[in-house]
């Protein structure tokens, strides 16, 4: 009988163990920034058509969103756009919650738009930068709400590609940074702690699904650092990144290939690891079942 309790006690351990171990794991492999689906965004990526004063209202709006916050604070802040409104009403955001901001507005304004992820690396965790891209004149031209400025290339509005191929052609040197004004919001980008095209190199879109809400990733996230750690891998499990090449032929080939690796990374992290922690705790409860049902019957 007592044989019996310090075997089960053992396979505890031996579980719990195993199930820290793998939990660890994963959430390192998420911390890194290397768990997203990676996708290729379509070649024939076009912006939708827009009225002619689509441009004089994208930008009043980027005026206002900017205006509308007051400084530049880390932490937590929501991503639902009515939370994230209300939050910075008494707090500060980052360049993430920046373009959350205009994006929402935009949404609302029936203004076609996406959210645009710039990294240095392919795996986003250090060097990034979140902005907006809005559909003028059936051409996708990056308005950033965190420094109020546009860019421009031999008389042509840019886009995030526009600016990724420009890096890679080395001709960054030529791209002018159009700066649209003083407004509340304190970044600017000659402050910038990083050469703004640096983060260039890689140009990613996020695509969320419905399965999870906004709302409920506030909640989770509003409970601390503990509970945003834990909350990751669910969280990443329901998106997935929309990567764009530039047009140099070698380096997009080295882009996919690290894009594969960064994906298979996700298959381990979001869902193999948790299959395999599912699988050593089911398996522990029945091998004790087992050893505690043959104890007693060996003692009957």
């Amino acid at each position: 009988m007592v044989r019996s309790w310090k075997f089960c006690a053992t396979i505890v351990i031996i579980a719990i163990a195993f199930e820290v171990f793998l939990a660890w794991t994963s959430l390192t492999i998420h911390k890194a920034g290397y768990v997203t689906r990676y996708q290729p965004l379509a070649p024939t990526d076009t912006a939708p058509p827009s009225p002619p004063d689509t441009e004089r209202r994208a930008l009043a709006i980027l005026t206002r969103t900017m205006n509308s916050v007051s400084k530049i604070e880390g932490g937590f802040r929501p991503i639902e756009f009515n939370a994230l409104r209300q939050w910075v009403k008494t707090h500060g955001v980052l360049c993430g919650g920046m373009a959350h901001l205009y994006h929402g507005y935009l949404d609302r304004a029936g203004i076609p738009n996406r959210i645009v992820h710039f990294a240095s690396s392919s795996a986003p965790s250090a060097n990034t930068h979140v902005t907006v891209e809005v559909a003028l004149n059936e051409k996708w031209v990056l308005l950033d709400p965190t420094f109020h400025v546009r860019f421009w290339h031999n008389g042509q509005a840019l886009s995030a590609r526009d600016l990724m191929n420009l890096y890679y052609r080395h001709e960054s040197n030529q791209i002018k940074a159009q700066f649209l004004g003083d407004v509340r919001y304190p970044a600017r980008i000659e402050e910038y702690y990083i050469n703004y095209f640096l983060l260039t190199q890689n140009l990613y879109y996020i695509e969320h699904t419905d399965l999870i809400s906004h709302h409920l990733v506030d909640l989770i996230r509003s409970y601390g650092n503990i509970a945003r750690s834990l909350s990751e891998p669910l969280i990443y499990f329901y998106q997935k990144s929309l990567y764009t090449l530039p047009d140099n032929v070698d380096i997009s080939h080295e882009m996919v290939r690290q894009y594969d690796i960064a994906t298979k990374l996700y298959l381990i992290a979001s869902i193999m690891i948790p299959i395999f922690m599912i699988v050593i705790f089911l398996g522990s409860i029945i091998l004790i079942l087992t050893i505690r049902c043959k104890s007693y019957r060996s003692e009957e």
